[in-house]
């Protein structure tokens, strides 16, 4: 159910970052991302005020996903819907990196 909002290439730091909302329930969104970044062995996972921030670091590439209840609702278009941000680094000599 993701609405893509933004992707984009950050050179400065190797990394891409994807912007989009969803339609599922926060604590759903944070049970998927901590299942795919399970067989990292620095996941974290920290709840915020609106939501969680799970960061891991899996073969040199750095993961940071921010899921926030609220962030999206002054934008009429979005609101009541979860905003979920990821910030990928490291991707240099991945295979089709940046």
């Amino acid at each position: 159910d993701a609405e893509i909002l933004d992707v984009r290439e950050n050179p400065a730091n190797k990394g891409l970052e994807v912007s989009y909302v969803s339609d599922n329930d926060i604590d759903t969104l944070c049970d998927f991302y901590e299942g795919v970044l399970k067989d990292a062995k620095d996941l974290s996972t920290q709840e915020t005020s609106d939501g969680y921030m799970i960061s891991a670091n899996v073969d040199g590439v750095g993961y940071t996903v921010m899921l926030s209840k609220d962030c999206m609702n002054p934008n009429p278009s979005y609101a009541g819907k979860n905003s979920v941000y990821i910030i990928l680094t490291g991707l240099e000599g991945i295979s089709g990196g940046i």
